[in-house]
């Protein structure tokens, strides 16, 4: 069983470095630009546009993944309201990251989860998350809760939306692993 804890001031700085570093590891190869330049766009976006207020920013849900039973971080999670305004009652999954010893043990599942039933009752419609097209497992995962693509991006990428009222609760794949 997972819990989502808010971030706090110290994981929050963590969080924002780990994520533009890896965003712009995957955005420079695929806009065939310099790893800098690409690390550069990225902090400029999430200082200016996802996350102009840091950790306080209005309309931000950003979490770690904590295992009850040991209270080990496994991850963490970045859903929010888009900055332009157009979002109304539906959510962007920013970011979500399990660390390497944690990955495929059904974490990533029950932390969607989790978020997806509370967004819902907080009285969110819809949920969206940008997939690059390599990442098949983050594919199945979002499919297997009822997310479809909906924009193909010429990134790489695709987005990908489900209705809270038809989101699944997911298929567990390995019940024997205690997650």
């Amino acid at each position: 069983m997972i819990e989502l804890k808010p971030m706090s001031d110290a994981d929050f700085e963590s969080y924002f470095a780990e994520s533009v570093r890896s965003y712009a590891e995957e955005v420079a190869p695929r806009k065939q630009i310099s790893f800098e330049r690409a690390f550069a766009d990225a902090e400029k976006y999430y200082r200016e546009i996802i996350l102009p207020h840091g950790l306080q920013t209005p309309g931000q849900f950003l979490f770690n993944i904590v295992e009850i039973s040991s209270g080990l971080k496994v991850g963490y999670l970045h859903a929010g309201e888009k900055s332009d305004g157009t979002a109304g009652d539906e959510i962007f999954g920013w970011d979500i990251l399990i660390y390497p010893p944690y990955r495929r043990k059904g974490y990533a599942r029950l932390a969607i989860r989790s978020l997806a039933e509370n967004l819902k009752n907080s009285g969110y419609k819809a949920g969206h998350c940008f997939v690059w097209d390599d990442n098949l497992g983050a594919i199945h995962l979002y499919k297997s809760f009822g997310f479809e693509p909906t924009d193909k991006k010429a990134t790489s990428g695709t987005t990908m939306t489900v209705a809270f009222d038809r989101f699944t609760a997911g298929i567990i794949e390995n019940p024997a692993s205690g997650v």
